[in-house]
């Protein structure tokens, strides 16, 4: 039976848009292609599940699903009216002049490749038009076409979410990455003229001294579409979806630009406890620690396009389509916060570009209180009721070491041999594959990381990896077991030593059977 109460918490769900429209078969409030592919309820029944709550409910809409609920401040820009997507629901609880205060809810799981219409009828006419950074014209796309055809490569059909994927492929090889320092300071007049403000023009000095490119010059090559495909050259990704908006858009493609921020300031340990405590899906955990590992220091964000082709909108991140929202590349899960019609529509140069000028102890005073311009209040995950989503088991690491070395071999990289020199090392490095730096923090720090070293005399030396001393070069971790001054003397040179760990039930297990020699 539906109360009173729910009664008033369904329309205020109805109140809200559930992402893209379409076929509603059942009237819930749910369109049928979300039901489907989003929520996983039944399109055919109100109420799937038969309880006298219908879908389209702010909680039961959630029963079928796994989801991933967030509280987030966000600094401004923030677009509520595009931010119910095929990947989130959204409600606005608060907002000041500064920031917009969210509760996302985030379906992780959604995967939309392959996909195609959503039943909805949209006039997208708006999303061909040019913008001041998106300067879409006949000549550009005339020019576009011809070096297509020139290439070899010929034009894709256009018609399909594959066709406009190789395009914007195409579109990014020819315009090289290069990062400049203009996107987010850069301010836009009501003719469309870009110029610096005055009160981030000593920063902008600063920025062009050492790149040795003022701030006019970096504009057509990495703040105009046109000027970008001219140059050959992008910027940031920020740049390369005003590069894509205008060039796609120059094509024929309906074309708009996104905004999303991970979803947690990975500068923030207060924010990492959260996610260990308020996650509960291993596999969604652990892939989202590894993706953040690399952003604790810095300000992070990622922009990127959606193009409408075969009757819906795609995300199209680079040339990825239909990338999704979970993603071990880009931050593990990102939180949908904005979408522009052209970059210069977000005014980023009065909200966050402004806030990137400032010092980190001025940073540490406002709202958000650390590097980037946002800041998780709540998180925490949920495995629908009767949802088909389990749990995948913890399973244990295998720390395999793939090579071995005394901290004096000149088979080191460079940095850390010189490293161990400065320092006085004495010891063993091991050489392991890593996801992340905290990936191999927490493995140590739960690892029996003790190793014995036999001499051809059976003479056993003990040492032990350090979770305090750790390089990551890539896709490589290296560890330093530290061996006393004394032991390590004794080990003379041309002496074979046999390397090997404890075997143990639980916790992460090392692979560690090898021989070095002095």
């Amino acid at each position: 039976m539906l109360t009173s109460s729910h009664a008033l918490l369904f329309a205020a769900s109805l109140a809200l848009s559930s992402g893209p429209g379409g076929i509603d078969s059942d009237s819930d409030g749910l369109s049928d292609f979300l039901e489907v592919h989003k929520y996983l309820t039944d399109p055919q029944k109100a109420d799937s599940d038969g309880d006298g709550i219908p879908d389209g409910d702010w909680l039961e809409r959630r029963e079928y699903a796994y989801t991933v609920r967030s509280l987030v401040q966000v600094m401004r820009p923030v677009t509520p009216e595009f931010l119910n997507d095929a990947y989130q629901d959204v409600r606005v609880l608060d907002e000041t002049d500064t920031y917009v205060e969210l509760e996302v809810i985030h379906y992780p799981l959604v995967d939309l490749k392959g996909v195609g219409a959503d039943g909805e009828s949209e006039d997208v006419a708006r999303w061909l038009e040019p913008g001041p950074t998106s300067n879409a014209s006949r000549d550009l796309g005339q020019a576009i076409r011809a070096a297509m055809k020139k290439s070899g490569e010929g034009i894709p059909d256009l018609r399909g979410a594959g066709g406009v994927a190789a395009a914007a492929k195409w579109l990014l090889d020819h315009a090289k990455y290069k990062d400049r320092f203009t996107t987010f300071i850069t301010a836009v007049d009501a003719k469309g003229a870009f110029f610096i403000p005055e009160d981030l023009a000593a920063y902008a000095r600063k920025k062009a001294s050492g790149e040795g490119l003022t701030a006019e010059d970096a504009w057509p090559r990495e703040f105009e579409a046109a000027g970008m495909f001219e140059h050959g050259e992008r910027g940031s990704c920020s740049s390369s979806a005003i590069y894509l908006s205008g060039c796609l858009r120059a094509l024929g493609v309906p074309t708009r630009t996104v905004l999303c921020i991970p979803i947690i300031d990975a500068g923030d340990d207060r924010e990492w406890e959260l996610l260990e405590r308020g996650l509960h899906h291993n596999g969604v955990r652990t892939t989202l620690e590894a993706a953040l590992d690399g952003s604790r220091r810095g300000w992070s964000s990622h922009t990127f396009n959606e193009v409408y082709v075969e009757g819906r909108w795609h995300r199209l991140n680079y040339s990825d389509m239909d990338a999704g929202v979970f993603h071990e590349g880009f931050f593990g899960l990102m939180t949908h916060v904005a979408t522009f019609h052209d970059w210069a529509d977000a005014r980023m140069w009065e909200t966050i570009g402004r806030r990137s000028t400032l010092s980190n102890d001025d940073k540490e005073e406002d709202v958000f209180g650390h590097q980037n311009p946002y800041s998780t209040l709540a998180l925490r995950d949920s495995f629908g009721v009767h949802g088909k989503v389990r749990n995948p088991p913890l399973e244990d690491p295998v720390i395999t070491v793939e090579a071995l070395y005394w901290t004096d071999s000149k088979e080191l990289p460079d940095d850390i041999l010189r490293s161990n020199q400065d320092r006085g090392r004495l010891g063993l490095i091991a050489a392991v594959s890593a996801r992340s730096m905290g990936d191999l923090v927490k493995q140590l720090k739960r690892a029996d990381n003790e190793v014995t070293l036999t001499t051809d005399g059976s003479n056993e030396i003990k040492a032990s990896f350090h979770p305090g001393c750790i390089w990551l070069l890539g896709q490589r971790g290296y560890l330093y077991a530290p061996i006393d001054k004394a032991s390590f003397e004794k080990i003379a040179e041309g002496t074979t030593c046999r390397a090997t760990t404890r075997e143990h039930e639980s916790g992460p297990r090392w692979i560690l059977d090898r021989t070095i020699t002095r």
